[in-house]
């Protein structure tokens, strides 16, 4: 079956960990084009591969996408670079803002307030999922 759908089929289980309906991976995004609007959700090794995959979550297409959606997507995006910097204690309290709506940001609130109380020894931004 190849790859992509060993990748598809990884993505399916990871949902779960944030709380999302459909992920999908950077090709795919890139493969959908500008008609859609897509979140940035994370980057991960998953089982199997030694290459991190970015992950996203698509939202709608573009035109229906309403500017106060485009604005709460904006600041998952800071908060997520705050994560990505290793910036955990203010990545929790940006995550914990959008969490009463957002599920994904939920997760991470609680990922980052975690990792603000136990900084992981090596960090490079790119979460490595043990399961399948």
């Amino acid at each position: 079956m190849g790859d992509a759908v060993n990748l598809a089929a990884r993505l399916e289980g990871v949902n779960k960990k944030y709380g999302t309906q459909v992920i999908v991976s950077e090709d795919t995004a890139a493969a959908a084009g500008d008609a859609f609007v897509f979140r940035e959700l994370d980057t991960v090794r998953v089982v199997g591969r030694a290459t991190p995959v970015r992950l996203f979550e698509p939202i709608g297409l573009r035109d229906e996408v309403a500017p106060a959606q485009v604005e709460l997507l904006a600041r998952f995006a800071a908060a997520l670079a705050q994560w990505r910097r290793g910036e955990f204690a203010a990545a929790a309290e940006s995550f914990l803002v959008l969490a009463p709506a957002d599920p994904a940001a939920a997760r991470f609130a609680e990922r980052a307030a975690q990792y603000a109380a136990n900084p992981p020894k090596a960090w490079d931004g790119v979460a490595t999922l043990t399961e399948k």
